[in-house]
């Protein structure tokens, strides 16, 4: 019959074992390359969000939490991959993109925001990366 200690010890054992193979955090050598810019989306009019710049890195702004293959996102499932639904940001310079916000995905959200393939909701989707 196994002591109290040694269960103890292969309970620690498997928990460290188990953290060791989840994602963790990123870190910034997943994205070593700056997404290059495209002055050309400095200007797509009224209706659109600016484009080819960083993510501020301030205060009024939520950060990404992981990064996969030089794609930096919003993990809001904590599985570790960037799924459809989660707003993502580009290259080591976290590059916001019209791939930041749209794109495919089958979140529930409006008529309206399905037929521009916003990644989520417009009444959500600034909210990922603006703190208001």
């Amino acid at each position: 019959m196994p002591t109290l200690l040694s269960v103890i010890g292969r309970l620690a054992s498997a928990t460290l074992l188990a953290l060791a193979l989840l994602p963790g955090p990123a870190s910034s050598a997943c994205a070593e390359r700056p997404a290059a810019i495209d002055e050309a989306k400095f200007t797509l009019g009224p209706r659109h969000h600016p484009l080819g710049r960083p993510l501020p890195a301030s205060a009024g702004f939520n950060q990404p939490d992981r990064c996969v293959d030089e794609i930096w996102f919003f993990d809001q499932n904590g599985n570790g991959q960037p799924d459809p639904g989660e707003v993502r940001v580009f290259g080591a310079n976290r590059q916001v993109d019209c791939g930041s916000c749209h794109g495919e995905s089958l979140q529930a959200k409006s008529a309206a925001s399905a037929s521009v393939f916003l990644r989520q909701d417009a009444a959500v989707l600034c909210l990922v990366c603006h703190r208001l």
